[in-house]
Parts: C-alpha cells; sequence; structure tokens
C-alpha cells in the first residue's frame, strides 16, 4: 500500500497571500520613517502606521498598503498598493519639496528594504 503524503496548505497561503509578520511590518515602516527623517521631513507632515488629520498617512491592513491624507476625520485620495516601496514612493511623493529630496528616499528606502527582504 502506498504511504500518502499529506501537504499542509495554509502554510503556502501566507507565502502567496503576501501576508506580513508583525516584526517584518515594523521593520519596514522604520525604513521609511528612517528615509523620511534623512531628509528632515517634518514628522508632522506624516503618520505611520494610524490616522492623523492633516497628514499623509500610510498604513498596512489585511496585506495592503493604504497611503491617503488625512482630513478632519476622512482619509481621502486612498490608495492601495501590495509593495512596501510603491506604498512608501507615493508616501514620500507626497511630502517631498523637490525631486532630489524624493531621488534620495526612494534610494534609502531601496537600500533598506533589500537588506530586509
Amino acid at each position: 500500500m502506498p504511504v500518502m503524503k499529506v501537504v499542509d496548505k495554509r502554510r503556502n497561503t501566507k507565502k502567496r497571500t503576501g501576508n506580513l509578520t508583525r516584526l517584518q511590518v515594523k521593520k519596514i515602516v522604520d525604513a521609511i520613517e528612517n528615509a523620511l527623517q534623512k531628509e528632515d521631513i517634518p514628522f508632522y507632515i506624516y503618520s505611520l502606521g494610524k490616522y492623523m488629520d492633516e497628514c499623509v498617512c500610510l498604513e498596512y491592513e489585511s496585506g495592503k498598503w493604504i497611503v491617503y491624507h488625512g482630513h478632519r476625520g476622512y482619509k481621502i485620495r486612498e490608495k492601495i498598493f501590495d509593495s512596501a516601496y510603491e506604498a512608501g514612493l507615493c508616501l514620500f511623493s507626497s511630502v517631498a519639496i523637490n525631486d532630489e529630496q524624493l531621488r534620495a528616499m526612494r534610494i534609502s528606502l531601496r537600500r533598506d528594504l533589500r537588506e530586509l527582504l
């Protein structure tokens, strides 16, 4: 009688959906914040991980990265991304003063994410 191999599909599901652990999300958010701080972007212009009025906000929910503007209790101009890198670029383009600053933040984030993932 042949031996049947049991495959746990739940383990593979996590990889397919792109869900990240809390530690991975924290490291990615730290990398984004690091890029913002290197370019002296004021902390009151953005919010990472939670809603804040009159800020550009970035959150990770249900395997997706969400970038939006917080305005009087509403999330406006909401954009949803599968990739943390793309979400970071969207956030950077909303807060950067000029193209040089945007380029520097993009390079910093790419380098940091390459080390993490």
